[in-house]
Formats: C-alpha cells, structure tokens, sequence
C-alpha cells in the first residue's frame, strides 16, 4: 500500500529528527501543555464496517528544542457497525509523536506531525481481538491564545496506518483545545501610595488660576479628556493617545533573570491602569524585551514571561479587562540601544505597550 510504505519513512525519519535534537542545548524555558480533543473517523473498509466512527484522546506535549515537540497521547475511538447489543469495534491505546511548529504557541501557527502507538482492537465476532503497532501523519493549526490564560483551538487531520487484518488506513479529523501548563510566575507586592502635603498658594483675587498640564502630553487640563497619559505618549488634540504607536513603560523592571516585578515597578503600571481606563476604546500588545546576553531562544522566553507578569498585574490588580490585552515575546531581536555597552543593554531590556485601536475620545 502506497500509505503504508510513506507513513513507514516518515516514522523512521521522525526518529532521526529525534535523535538529532538531544545534541541542542537545552533551556530552563520549556513550553508544557496538554491536549484534549475529538475527532471524526473514516475507517478502511477491510474492518467490516462502512460507517463512520468517533473517538477522542488526550496528550501532554512540550518542547523537545526549536520548533520540535514531542507529544504523549492515549486515544480510544468507537467504529459503528450498524449492529445493536454492544457488536461495534473499539479501538484504543497509546503513543508518541513529533511535532514540527511553524511559527510560535501563542500566536496563529501551523504544525506537521509524525508518530507510532500501541493500538487494541476489540472487534465483533467476525474479526480477531488484537494489539498492534501503529503510525500516522498529519498537519494541523493552532489558534491565536483564547482567553487570559493563553488556552487556544486546535484543528488536525491525520492519516493513520495499523498492523491490523494485514493493514489497514484510516482517516480522521477533528478539533480541541490546548492548554498551557507553565504560566508566567509573579509576585506582587501591595505598596501604599505616598500622600503629599501640598502647601496653599495665596492667589490675587484679580486674576484666574494659571492653565496647567498636569500629565505634561501637551494638552492643558482643562481641555484633556484623557488625563494620566504616559509619558513620551503622542496624543491628539483632545489629550488622547493615538493609535498604533509603541510606548515604553520607563521604570517598570523585573528581579535578574526573572519574570518577577520588581516593588519599583507597581507604581507605574498602576499610571498606566489609569491611562488605559481613561480611553476604554484603546487596546494594547504588550511586547517584552531583553538584551543579547545568553541565547535567543531564552530572551525570546524570558521577554514573553515578563510581558505576561505586567498583564497578569493589570488585569489581577486592576482590574482591566483581558480582551484588551495581549502579549508578545520579542527577546533580542529588536534593540533600541548597542549590545555592546552596559548603558545600551539597559535601554534594550523594557516593556512597550503597543497602542492598537481607533483612538476615539470616550464620550
């Protein structure tokens, strides 16, 4: 069979890959999730039945080095035979697969897969009772993140060979949802606001009070809108801040080599809250961002780590809806400073909003 003989090549080309990327150094940033999944079945027809089938399966996967994942799934799937008292086929067990992502869990991607099981099948009288090697191929996308805790859909279509009535190939496609299992760690601490004691000014009666600008954007308060914006943000006439433009958060720091806010911080992610709840029709990419010290592929997850600690305390702490926030990783790759001095690294490690939307003054 034409099947049989690519899904043998792949599997044995699937254990090279394998094999191949123990040799890449390893990272603490190791993505985890797990998988729960339905799917449709289009048996072969050498299994006595020609009805479709259903079946599910759950998995664990993480990230084997780069773009490889490894999965370990179990599955169990019912192939309906039209005849009643419990006659259908079952067939279940269990497997690994290798996963190859193109692009990032997180954001819109695709995969390819390849990968061998262990398959039972417990079959009606007609046939045998029998245990058997399995493989299979297939391709797959995964969703944008759904939800604050980063939870995305998963669509794939796989064909399977068994070992089973001589071979048999099957078909199958379905839909679920993957789960994160290493969120971002933080600790916050709760830090009083300082109160300040402002001496009265005596004021001649003759002449009003002088205009100020208290958030220094340019616009006097007493035609801003939208006060408490940050600073270095561009705003219109009106005081509010303008859409598609990036906005480094200056002060907000984290512990070394951590995801960890430091107390400093709090103070100006709480301005923040304020200038995001001031403009309800702004949302904003929260983008992290490190120097070129150690590997790419760990600033790249150090930088997405520390974005979703300023999320997770802007949502947790104050309150801001999560439909308004995302986040996004960018380690190295974007530096505003040289790499090559001890000032320019400490430019290149910050946290940006990236102001999205239409801009419009609230009502």
């Amino acid at each position: 069979m034409g099947m049989k003989t690519a899904l043998k090549a792949a599997l044995l080309g699937a254990i090279a890959c394998s094999i191949s990327t123990q040799a890449i150094a390893a990272d603490s940033f190791r993505d985890k999730y797990f998988t729960v999944a339905g799917y449709f079945y289009d048996p072969d027809d050498e299994r006595g039945t020609d009805r479709e089938g259903g079946g599910a399966d759950v998995a664990f996967g993480f990230q084997l080095s780069g773009p490889f994942f490894a999965e370990l799934r179990a599955f169990g799937v019912v192939f309906e035979n039209g005849v009643g008292g419990g006659a259908d086929n079952y067939n279940g067990g269990f497997g690994a697969d290798l996963q190859y992502l193109i692009g990032k869990r997180g954001q819109f991607s695709a995969f390819g897969l390849v990968g061998a099981a262990f398959a039972y099948n417990d079959a009606n009288a007609a046939y045998p009772d029998e245990g058997v090697f399995q493989a299979n191929a297939g391709i797959g996308i995964l969703s944008r993140a759904l939800t604050a805790s980063d939870i995305r859909l998963r669509i794939e279509a796989r064909g399977i060979y068994e070992d089973y009535l001589g071979g048999v190939e099957d078909y199958r496609i379905g839909a679920g949802i993957e789960i994160p299992l290493d969120p971002a760690e933080i600790v916050v601490r709760e830090v009083g606001a300082p109160v300040v004691q402002q001496a009265p000014v005596e004021k001649p009666d003759d002449y009003p009070p002088r205009p100020v600008d208290t958030d220094h954007d340019g616009v006097l308060d007493n035609f801003d809108v939208c006060p408490g914006t940050l600073p270095g943000t561009r705003v219109d006439r009106s005081g509010c801040a303008l859409p598609e433009q990036n906005v480094t958060l200056q002060g907000v720091h984290f512990e070394l080599d951590s995801a960890r806010l430091t107390p400093g911080s709090l103070a100006i992610l709480d301005q923040a809250a304020a200038a995001l709840k001031g403009q309800p029709d702004i949302k904003v990419r929260i983008a992290g961002h490190t120097d070129s010290l150690g590997s790419a592929l760990y600033n790249e997850k150090l930088s997405m780590a520390r974005a979703k600690s300023v999320r997770e305390y802007l949502q947790s702490h104050q309150g801001i809806d999560p439909r308004r926030l995302s986040v996004i990783g960018y380690g190295e790759a974007q530096p505003v400073g040289s790499n090559e001095t001890e000032a320019g690294r400490a430019k290149n490690r910050r946290v940006e909003f990236e102001l999205q939307g239409h801009g419009a003054s609230p009502k």
